[in-house]
C-alpha cells in the first residue's frame, strides 16, 4: 500500500479552493495543494463524498476520484510548479507525504 492510499474510503469534510492554494479536509487527514488544482463535477456534492481511488503519476498529476462522479486533480507537470511543493498530505496517524 502506498501512503496516499490512506485516502481511500475517507470522506471529505471541508474544502477551500483558492487561486494560489487549495485545502481539503478528510476524516483521515488533510491535503494542501499548491499547484493548479481542478475539481470536476458539482462542487456542492463534494462534502460527504467518499474517496474511491487515488492515482499518483510523477510529472503528471495526483488524481483523487470521489463518489458522486467527482474528481480532484492536482497538476504535477513541470511547468505548473509555483513553489517547492505541489502538495502536502498529512494523515492523522502522523504520516506526511510531500511532492
Amino acid at each position: 500500500m502506498q501512503p496516499l492510499d490512506k485516502f481511500k474510503g475517507a470522506k471529505l469534510k471541508r474544502f477551500d479552493l483558492g487561486k494560489e492554494s487549495s485545502g481539503f479536509e478528510f476524516d483521515c487527514g488533510t491535503l494542501a495543494a499548491f499547484n493548479p488544482t481542478e475539481v470536476t463535477g458539482e462542487q456542492d456534492a463534494l462534502i460527504g463524498s467518499k474517496v474511491l481511488a487515488v492515482t499518483f503519476a510523477r510529472d503528471e498529476s495526483l488524481k483523487i476520484e470521489l463518489s458522486n462522479n467527482l474528481t480532484i486533480k492536482i497538476s504535477l507537470e513541470p511547468d505548473c510548479w509555483e513553489g517547492p511543493e505541489a502538495f502536502c498530505a498529512t494523515f492523522k496517524d502522523g504520516t506526511i507525504v510531500v511532492e
